[in-house]
């Protein structure tokens, strides 16, 4: 899946060259994820030889602070790998401690003078623009970058795909196939394109929205095709009995009538339990959470156990979706590629890709139509395109009209006597109608 980095002959090799004769020199991986950000290495003419420096228009107190360590060497690490952060770690050599001029100190005063460890003056000093650094050479050289301890497996990678298992009992069980494609520039962030199908020839995409990354901060946030706002979809630096929050499903909107909205912070998480797990001879840390869901105003609230895998996402789906009672709508992550190779698959299934729907036609290969259970929201799927809703009455009086924005998935319907209604949705010349009751 991933080129193999032999760092330990590469280390072998500078110690016979006498590169790294000063006790004190080092070589470290940092992780420096905006190309702005990237100091460049330039030899300077100077009363004592040409010496090697590090440059930065836009950070030069960045450039400043490195220069005090002397450094040797700075490179891109890996320019050719295939797992795509990978080509945002950079490589230094420099000395491992600063330490103030000996002039400045008398023999006997020399063993207390000032020092600063070089990665903790980067991660002290400097941690927006390097979030991630690791001393290589001690105590022992990995084979692998991900064979660092700590190392961080994340989310986004190009080659990420996630074939999604949603089911409703009445209606059977259908596969939504989500992949990245490309990236794009939003308020000065680089966000990863997110499309999804469900054509088991992995066709006919459409656009789901956008996903933006801190690997420093361990976190992934969502921001709908449509939207203008971001939403945070996972939060991996947590520990033991931690409570945190993250963005729900789209609600109706209280604000603004016949319009919907994301819930910002509509799932409290509370962390049961941190441990690892093994990914294709790899050590994935997993997070076992107690999710709740709390709806606007918090009128409703149900909580279900979700396992998140770091590097995978949650085995409840990519969205990590909330169930809110047994029978209504469900989501699993059924299989996880990257590179195209099978990486995990759920235990509970023999098949990566499954359609078994009964009782119901569909618009499109993605639209499904039925109420929650609240009785008054309607699922209407998340197409790309304009539909027509309409709601008539058992006697065929039009009771409800409205046109629905491309990838909305539900519609809080009006304020009409509970019963039995036919539904109509209309979307590029198809339609599907079918009852509902309305609680």
């Amino acid at each position: 899946m991933k080129k193999k980095w032999n760092i330990l002959f590469i280390w072998a090799t500078l110690m016979l060259n006498g590169i790294s004769a000063d006790a004190h020199n080092a070589k470290y991986y940092m992780y420096i994820p905006n190309k702005q950000n990237v100091p460049v290495g330039v030899t300077v003419p100077t009363a004592l030889g040409f010496v090697f420096i590090l440059k930065s228009d836009k950070h030069p107190d960045f450039a400043t602070a490195i220069n005090r360590y002397y450094p040797t060497a700075f490179e891109q690490a890996f320019p050719n790998a295939v797992t795509d952060w990978l080509r945002d770690v950079y490589q230094i050599e420099c000395d491992s401690i600063y330490m103030e001029s000996d002039g400045l100190y008398s023999d006997n005063q020399k063993k207390n003078k000032y020092s600063m460890p070089f990665d903790r003056m980067i991660t002290s000093r400097f941690k927006k623009i390097v979030p991630l650094i690791t001393k290589l050479g001690t105590p022992r050289i990995p084979e692998d970058p991900t064979e660092i301890e700590g190392f961080y497996f994340p989310l986004l990678n190009e080659t990420n795909r996630w074939n999604n298992l949603k089911e409703r009992h009445e209606e059977g069980k259908w596969t939504y196939i989500y992949q990245l494609e490309g990236d794009t520039l939003i308020d000065g962030r680089k966000y990863r394109k997110l499309y999804h199908t469900v054509d088991k020839q992995a066709k006919n995409w459409h656009k789901r929205g956008y996903l933006y990354e801190d690997i420093g901060q361990k976190k992934v946030w969502y921001r709908p095709a449509w939207g203008d706002r971001d939403g945070l979809l996972y939060n991996f630096d947590v520990a033991e009995k931690d409570t945190f929050y993250t963005m729900g499903r789209i609600f109706y909107s209280l604000e603004t009538p016949n319009t919907v909205d994301w819930n910002y912070d509509s799932i409290r998480h509370i962390v049961k339990k941190v441990d690892t797990v093994k990914i294709s001879h790899k050590d994935h840390r997993r997070i076992t959470l107690e999710s709740t869901l709390i709806t606007p105003l918090g009128s409703y609230h149900r909580s279900f156990e979700n396992v998140w895998i770091e590097g995978i996402g949650s085995t409840n789906g990519l969205f990590s979706l909330y169930v809110y009672l047994p029978g209504s709508p469900s989501e699993e992550l059924l299989a996880f590629y990257q590179d195209d190779k099978l990486i995990y698959q759920s235990p509970k299934y023999d098949n990566v890709f499954i359609w078994e729907t009964v009782g119901n036609k569909l618009i499109r290969n993605d639209t499904q139509v039925f109420v929650l259970p609240d009785g008054r929201t309607l699922h209407i799927g998340d197409e790309g395109t304009n539909r027509s809703v309409r709601v008539y009455s058992m006697h065929g009086t039009e009771v409800f009209r409205q046109t629905v924005a491309p990838y909305t998935t539900t519609l809080a319907l009006p304020a009409i006597p509970s019963g039995v209604y036919i539904i109509t949705v209309r979307s590029e010349g198809k339609s599907i109608s079918q009852k509902i009751v309305v609680k």
